[in-house]
């Protein structure tokens, strides 16, 4: 690949559009420079680092959930037994999607796990699955029973069908904390989701920005949302949202906006 310059960027995630337009236009394709070790941050600067990656893998999170509507479920995976340790709850968590595959073959799922207070692992999970219809609190409740024991067999859950949360991708990931990048997640995934999900397709070159803004047309919506802030990377940068569909709530933004301070 050769590399070019970078003016714009578009994100186009489900019905969202973002677009970057950046006052100081930065290189993609060169291969990269082997970096130096960097001399030792001070502790206010190892926190905005962290800040930072929070910010970050929350975008990227709530960019899979956007690009994936047929994600219909939510669930909250609690263990019966006291596991604290990534290492031992992972491949408890794989064992089981695995298990959802093999009895349904188009399950997909997007999962964050979190420590509870007490230290104890627990997943919070945003799938493709069809729930049955309720008569009542007490036929959920005997579901949820039936699903802990037959499918997911090591401890509780929670189910909930998505659309009674109107932004699943802001609400699992409100989850992810500063507390997701303490020593028991180092080297260990912030969050998993299947391959077969959709991917938020991204835009830089200029021939794509230009086929993608014909077909789509940007500039004859109004935008939902716009900002403009200041990147050491970027420069001077403009930062607009669009939605394919009218957003009756703008509540269904607010977490979802936050232009993240990088290319």
């Amino acid at each position: 690949m050769l590399p070019y310059e970078v003016r714009k960027k578009i994100v186009k995630s489900g019905k969202f559009i973002e677009i970057y337009e950046y006052g100081k236009p930065y290189w993609v394709g060169f291969p990269r420079l082997r970096r130096l070790r960097p001399a030792p941050k001070i502790q206010r600067d190892q926190e905005k680092i962290r800040a930072d990656n929070v910010n970050r893998t929350r975008k990227k999170i709530k960019r899979i959930v956007n690009s994936n509507p047929q994600l219909n479920c939510f669930l909250t995976l609690t263990f019966a037994k006291e596991i604290t340790e990534l290492k031992q709850a992972n491949p408890i968590f794989n064992n089981f999607t695995k298990r959802m595959l093999n009895k349904y073959s188009n399950f997909e799922y997007l999962a964050v796990p979190e420590f509870q207070k007490r230290g104890r692992v627990h997943y919070h999970v945003a799938c493709k699955f069809n729930l049955p219809e309720f008569k009542d609190k007490e036929d959920e409740r005997e579901f949820e029973r039936w699903f802990a024991k037959n499918l997911w067999r090591n401890g509780f859950i929670d189910v909930r069908p998505i659309s009674n949360v109107k932004n699943i991708g802001s609400y699992i990931s409100k989850y992810l904390g500063k507390e997701m990048f303490d020593k028991r997640f180092f080297r260990k995934k912030k969050f998993f989701y299947s391959k077969t999900l959709n991917m938020p397709e991204v835009y830089r070159k200029r021939r794509e920005i230009k086929e993608f803004t014909d077909f789509f047309e940007p500039e004859t919506m109004k935008p939902v949302f716009e900002s403009d802030f200041y990147s050491k990377h970027t420069g001077d940068t403009t930062y607009k949202v669009y939605a394919l569909e009218d957003i009756n709530n703008i509540e269904e933004l607010k977490g979802f906006l936050m232009p993240e301070d990088n290319p």
